[in-house]
C-alpha cells in the first residue's frame, strides 16, 4: 500500500498531464494552427449563409415591388380607357393620362380659360378712317353721312350716344366751332345728321364760310404773284451779262 503525502503536487506527474501536454512542441503547434483554421472557416461559411440570406430577402422585397407596380399601372390603364371611353359616349371629359403605352389630352372647351389669361377680343377688319366734316355745303354733308354709315356697319356695336360723340371727334373748321358736345336735344344719329344739313343752311355759318373761302383765294392770289415776280427777277439774273468778267 502506498501512501499519499500531504501536501505533494500530484498534477505535475506524467501519468496526470493531458495528452497535449504530452505531445512533443512542434505537433502542438501544428494541433493550434489545425483547430485555429477550422475556427476560422466555419465563421467565413456563417458570414457567407447571413450574406446569401439578406441577399435573398432584397431580391423576395425587389421582386414585390415591381410586382406591385405593375399591378398598378395595368389598373391605371385599365381605369384611363374607362375615362376615355366614356367621354366619347358624351360624359365629363377625361383626365391628363400620360404614362408609357398611352398619352392623352383632353381637349378643353373654347369657353373655359386658364386661370389669369386675358380675354380673347374677337378679331375684325380695320375699316378705313371716315370722312371729315367742314360745313361747306349739303353735298359734303351727303358724303359725310354716306361714308359714316359705311364705316359704322364695320365696326362693334356701338349705342347712339357714343356713336354721335365718335362722329363728332370728325368735325372740322365751322362745323367743329358750331358743335357743342353738352348738347342734350340729340339723341340719334338721324337727329346729328340733321344738326350737320342745318349748320350748312345757317345763313350766320353759310357767311362765315364764304369769307373764309375768300380770304383763302386771296392768300392764293397774293402768293401766285409773289412767286411770280421772284421768278420774274431770278431769270433777269441769270440772264444778265456777268459784270464783273
Amino acid at each position: 500500500m502506498v501512501e499519499t503525502r500531504r501536501g505533494t503536487d500530484t498534477t505535475g506527474t506524467e501519468e496526470n498531464r493531458p495528452a497535449e501536454e504530452n505531445q512533443p512542441p512542434a505537433e502542438r503547434m501544428e494541433r493550434m494552427d489545425l483547430d485555429g483554421g477550422n475556427a476560422d472557416q466555419e465563421g467565413e461559411s456563417s458570414g457567407t449563409s447571413r450574406d446569401d440570406e439578406m441577399q435573398e430577402t432584397l431580391d423576395e422585397r425587389f421582386e414585390s415591388v415591381e410586382r406591385v407596380k405593375a399591378e398598378l399601372g395595368a389598373k391605371r390603364k385599365i381605369e384611363a380607357l374607362t375615362e376615355m371611353e366614356r367621354e366619347l359616349a358624351g360624359g365629363p371629359p377625361a383626365e391628363h393620362i400620360d404614362f408609357e403605352g398611352l398619352a392623352y389630352r383632353p381637349k378643353r372647351p373654347a369657353s373655359s380659360d386658364p386661370p389669369g389669361a386675358q380675354p380673347q377680343v374677337a378679331p375684325f377688319l380695320r375699316p378705313a378712317k371716315p370722312p371729315y366734316f367742314r360745313g361747306k355745303s349739303l353735298k359734303e354733308a351727303q358724303e359725310y353721312e354716306n361714308g359714316w354709315l359705311i364705316h359704322i356697319a364695320a365696326i362693334p356695336p356701338k349705342t347712339p350716344k357714343e356713336l354721335i360723340a365718335y362722329a363728332a371727334t370728325y368735325l372740322l373748321d365751322t362745323a367743329r366751332d358750331s358743335w357743342n358736345p353738352k348738347n342734350t336735344t340729340i339723341q340719334t344719329w338721324e337727329e346729328y345728321m340733321e344738326w350737320c344739313r342745318n349748320v350748312v343752311k345757317d345763313p350766320v355759318n353759310r357767311m362765315h364760310y364764304a369769307l373764309m373761302r375768300i380770304k383763302k383765294l386771296e392768300a392764293k392770289a397774293k402768293s401766285e404773284r409773289t412767286g411770280g415776280r421772284t421768278r420774274h427777277r431770278r431769270a433777269r439774273e441769270i440772264l444778265a451779262p456777268d459784270d464783273q468778267g
